[in-house]
């Protein structure tokens, strides 16, 4: 899943609320007010048919009574072992799920949606830096291992470097070398082990 994630400076605060700014990337389908009443009621649709959406790939409806929001936003659950059953779903409400902190926009909160979903394998974030793509890959991954999701979470990272800091230049052991390479992922861990004791 690719995401087109807007860049803006913030500080997370526990039990920040996303807000319900529409996404330029994704698509709004109109419904018709039962549709619509069924899937807020419900938070799932059967997929319309006229609708060509990928798996995973997520949609705004819009009925005539009720205009796109962030309640409105859904996601093509597709499931190999079930071909037949084609739900979109809405947004989990994150607030439910026991997260230290909360998505800040609808693109960090499709972000989670994927991220927490355990029948998708490989989750690929696109976005500019300070968006919030390796915390919210940190706290899904933290959270999935707390519920046993996962027996542990490997970090990697390719190791690129840019300018003129050749890790293999600096001076001391491989750990003092790519200390700095992991401090994004070391201080995210930091910040959300701080927020679960509170």
């Amino acid at each position: 899943i690719g995401l087109k994630i807007q860049a803006r400076p913030f500080e997370l605060e526990l039990g920040t609320t996303v807000s319900p700014k529409d996404s330029q990337e994704v698509r709004t389908f109109e419904l018709t007010d039962k549709e619509m009443k069924s899937f807020l009621e419900l938070s799932f649709i059967t997929k319309p048919e006229s609708l060509e959406i990928a798996p995973n790939e997520f949609v705004t409806f819009s009925s005539p009574a009720t205009p796109a929001s962030l309640t409105t936003v859904g996601r093509f659950h597709f499931n190999r072992a079930e071909p037949g059953n084609l739900l979109i779903k809405a947004l989990p409400d994150f607030k439910k799920m026991g997260l230290p902190f909360m998505p800040l926009n609808i693109e960090q909160a499709m972000a989670l949606d994927v991220l927490l979903d355990p029948t998708i394998d490989c989750v690929i974030l696109e976005a500019k830096a300070g968006t919030g793509k390796t915390f919210l890959t940190m706290m899904a991954a933290m959270h999935m291992k707390e519920k046993k999701a996962y027996q542990r979470v490997l970090v990697t990272k390719p190791t690129v470097y840019m300018g003129h800091n050749n890790p293999g230049a600096l001076p001391g052991s491989i750990d003092e070398k790519y200390s700095e390479w992991m401090k994004p992922y070391l201080d995210n861990i930091s910040r959300l082990m701080s927020a679960g004791k509170n």
